[in-house]
């Protein structure tokens, strides 16, 4: 069976006290902001835990990655695009 590397993601990411980090997609466009949300993988259709991440700027950390109308903010990045994640708080890169 396959290593879900977006649990372990998951579990390093929400230990972290400083949460910025930077994600490098396969098609090379890097984003910068905070991961404020996840959409779960549905384990019978054998997606990952985490399919898909909703990163916001480091400024709307506290905003659930909502604007003022309620509306989403912010970038839905897929699992299976993120090719690597620097955390800023401990310098570490986590490959995929």
């Amino acid at each position: 069976m396959k290593r879900d590397l977006s649990e372990e993601l998951y579990k390093k990411y929400f230990r972290l006290n400083d949460r910025k980090v930077e994600i490098t997609l396969r098609n090379k466009v890097v984003l910068k902001g905070i991961l404020v949300g996840f959409f779960r993988g549905d384990e019978d259709a054998e997606e990952p835990c985490i399919e898909r991440w909703h990163l916001a700027d480091e400024k709307n950390e506290f905003s659930l990655g909502l604007d003022a109308f309620g509306f989403l903010s912010g970038t839905i990045v897929k699992q299976k695009d993120i090719a690597e994640i620097l955390f800023f708080e401990d310098n570490s890169v986590m490959k995929f």
